[in-house]
Parts: structure tokens; sequence; C-alpha cells
């Protein structure tokens, strides 16, 4: 059976750039609201940089990077 993550473009991208494998991709960045608030500095997700490593087909970052290390896809 083929593993549904496949499809996901994304993940394609993802693993072409880091080598992980979708188990470590899971593992690597959560979903969130982009309205959440961060713990340590107290203003919105969006208001974090990107993890600029991780690029879609159109070469836009689209995971943030909050204070505590962990990233993010909003």
């Amino acid at each position: 059976m083929e593993d549904y993550r496949e499809k996901h473009w994304w993940a394609k991208g993802w693993l072409a750039t880091t080598g992980k494998t979708h188990d470590q991709l899971e593992e690597s960045f959560y979903r969130a609201s982009g309205l959440c608030i961060c713990d340590t500095c107290g203003k919105d997700y969006y208001s974090h940089p990107y993890a600029t490593e991780a690029r879609d087909r159109d070469g836009t970052p689209y995971l943030h990077v909050i204070c505590s290390g962990d990233i993010v896809k909003l």
C-alpha cells in the first residue's frame, strides 16, 4: 500500500532537501494556527521567522520557527 504522504508535494520537497525519512518528517514540525500566541515572547506565530531550508514548489518558505525552537506549519 502506498504511503499517503508520498502524494503531498510539500513532504517530497522537505525530504529532498533534508534526506529525512517520513517518520522524521512528522516529528520535525507540527501544524498550528498562525494566531496562536508564543509562550516565550507573546507574539503570534505569524510574527516568527521562517525555517528557510523548507520551501514549497514555488521556492517560498512555509515553516515558521517559534521561540522555543519548535518548527510549525501554519
